[in-house]
């Protein structure tokens, strides 16, 4: 039996709350050349602010995978590069952020990862020696039950390695029903959720978010819960819908107008901020994908 990394241990039920909404103006182009490399161009309207991206990936038999060669407006870089079928169980990783090259900025890096999995746990090591850090994470799983943690060290050569940021995750996987807790900002946060699979096509999402240094004075304010919900119409067409303790309503709809185009529409309705007309506080967006969907 595998399991998930830390990273995506729950990703589906938070993936439920923003992977469906757009809010913006988006339009993106799909493409795959007979030797099988994938190309992808975006083009972004965020606001009064037009951005674009174009993009690359490639997978090989032999095992190695170029998932993304990346190159934006906003002259920033992004490579992800993978190679399995070396040796048994493991994986090696190959990740760049870079910004205005030739120079080091904020939020650059370059990681080197290894990534091994076993029937009962997978363990993921990186490192990025530009930024002198270390990070550390793995799952455990037995019978549905799964625990894993997470750490970053720093490996500053002026200064002795110390452990910069640890979480941890806890959760259970049953029949029809996912149950997760993951901690954030070295234990400030706690974020719990569970996924429902209610029907067929239908499944329930809940998120409940704990701050716990605000919980010390506002435990009113502390906490945040959302509800989320998934339906798949038919082949073509899905809709999502998430309500939160903000009362903010928000919708999705993604229809495949045709084989190689779809179309995703979001709205979002503030019921806090009302006028004789109705709520005022909206937001709407729209994003097209073309090509081979």
């Amino acid at each position: 039996m595998s399991h998930p990394t830390y990273k995506k241990a729950d990703k589906t039920a938070c993936d439920a709350f923003k992977r469906p909404f757009y809010f913006g103006r988006k339009a993106v182009l799909k493409s795959k050349t007979n030797n099988g490399v994938n190309f992808e161009t975006t083009v972004e309207q965020v606001g009064g602010d037009m951005k674009g991206a174009f993009q690359a990936s490639y997978k090989d038999k032999s095992g190695l995978e170029i998932k993304k060669m990346e190159v934006t407006t906003d002259h920033v870089f992004n490579g992800e590069m993978y190679l399995s079928n070396v040796v048994d169980n493991c994986k090696f990783s190959l990740n760049s952020t870079l910004k205005e090259f030739p120079e080091i900025t904020d939020g650059e890096k370059t990681e080197i990862g290894l990534q091994y999995n076993h029937e009962y746990f997978t363990l993921i090591a990186n490192c990025d020696p530009i930024t002198a850090y270390a990070n550390v994470n793995g799952i455990v799983g037995y019978e549905g039950f799964r625990v894993g943690g997470t750490a970053k060290f720093s490996m500053d050569a002026e200064k002795k390695p110390k452990v910069d940021n640890y979480d941890a995750f806890v959760g259970y996987k049953g029949d029809g029903y996912t149950v997760g807790c993951k901690t954030s900002k070295t234990l400030s946060n706690a974020c719990v959720t569970v996924e429902h699979n209610y029907a067929k096509d239908t499944d329930l999402f809940v998120k409940l978010d704990y701050d716990v240094a605000k919980g010390k004075t506002d435990k009113l304010n502390a906490v945040n819960i959302a509800f989320a919900m998934q339906h798949q119409v038919d082949a073509d067409t899905q809709f999502n819908l998430m309500c939160d303790k903000a009362a903010f309503v928000t919708a999705a709809y993604k229809q495949k107008i045709r084989p190689t185009v779809e179309l995703t529409a979001s709205a979002q309705v503030n019921l806090n901020v009302r006028t004789e007309e109705g709520p005022s506080d909206t937001k709407f967006g729209m994003a097209f994908n073309f090509g081979d969907l």
